[in-house]
């Protein structure tokens, strides 16, 4: 008996402890089931993240477009724009009359650089209707990317006197690239009336560009304008034209006191193969002035000779500056090229 009863509390004890830790380990099963029940709810189809559906930048992009943050919505505009997607356009078109300026702009851009061109009468509307100047800005540039325009009102009544300078110029220009006809006899008219300097030379760019007579004869009254740029515009103009009509006023302006306006002149004469202002070019070769150095460079490719490649080699050897002697290497190699095959 001594012995049995330590044995029986001995007994209870470890059956006490057993239990106790038997219980504690239940909870432990029960959080990991959950943990797993979790999981699935979280995922249902069971796949991993490689095996989801990824969304593509297309899809990323047209769901941003209904953001209600204006910054948001032209960012989904200019991805969809960079994608080259023509899908896109049925997108972007609502937002021309989103009511943020930015998102506006964004979406003429984006319709402009797509060549979105059943997209005209949209731009046309939106420069006629809308108020601020940087949209009706962006739809005339989005419309010069056409090339063409089946109805150039819009156009035409921007480029009016009453509207602002920066988009008068932006539409007279763009009329003169697409060479809207219809616009030249209103160009005359205010070529005749304008005191402005930067609208004068963007109408006589235009008319050059529409390249009639009508507009030609205007434009020859003024290479002897008092304003040189003006002299310059007018003789590039004629000169763009490729007529022979005007030679002897390009050969009066190789004397110019203004070496842009003459060496414009040379070139003029250069494009009709007259290398009557060569020697003007050989003057100008090495020049500082970039814009001089140019346009002498491009009057010796149409029209050097012999001479003007002894002095291209000359300069070559005396210049360090490799851009410089890149450049001459090239118009070397045009005249060699013209040369050549004109043997």
């Amino acid at each position: 008996m001594k012995f049995i009863l330590p044995l029986l509390i001995l007994t209870l004890f470890s059956g006490a402890v057993f239990s106790q830790a038997g219980k504690t380990s239940k909870p432990a099963l029960k959080n990991k089931s959950e943990s797993v029940k979790k999981s699935e709810s979280a995922n249902p189809s069971g796949k991993t993240g490689s095996q989801e559906k990824k969304i593509s930048p297309f899809e990323k992009a047209a769901a941003g477009l209904k953001s209600d943050k204006p910054a948001e919505r032209r960012i989904a505009i200019e991805t969809l724009a960079s994608l080259r997607d023509p899908a896109a356009i049925t997108l972007i078109k609502p937002a021309l009359k989103d009511m943020d300026y930015s998102v506006k702009i964004a979406a003429v851009d984006a319709l402009g650089a797509l060549r979105c061109y059943e997209c005209e009468k949209d731009l046309s509307l939106t420069l006629a209707g809308e108020k601020n100047i940087q949209v009706r800005q962006a739809c005339v540039i989005s419309l010069s990317y056409l090339g063409k325009v089946s109805d150039p009102s819009a156009l035409i009544s921007a480029s009016d006197i009453k509207e602002e300078k920066s988009l008068r110029i932006s539409a007279i220009r763009t009329l003169g690239a697409l060479r809207v006809q219809e616009a030249e006899k209103k160009f005359i008219s205010y070529l005749e009336k304008e005191k402005d300097p930067d609208i004068k030379k963007a109408l006589i760019d235009a008319l050059g560009k529409m390249n009639s007579q009508k507009g030609l004869q205007e434009i020859r009254q003024y290479v002897s304008d008092p304003d040189y740029s003006i002299r310059q515009y007018a003789v590039r103009a004629l000169g763009d034209s490729g007529s022979r009509d005007f030679s002897d006023l390009y050969k009066a302006r190789l004397t110019d006191e203004n070496p842009s306006v003459a060496l414009e002149a040379a070139f003029s004469l250069a494009k009709i193969s007259d290398a009557s202002g060569l020697e003007l070019a050989h003057k100008y070769l090495d020049n500082k002035d970039f814009s001089l150095q140019n346009l002498a460079m491009q009057i010796s490719a149409l029209v050097g000779d012999a001479k003007t490649k002894s002095l291209i080699d000359s300069k070559i050897k005396e210049s360090k500056d490799e851009n410089f002697k890149a450049m001459l290497e090239f118009t070397k190699q045009r005249i060699e090229n013209r040369l050549k095959n004109s043997k």
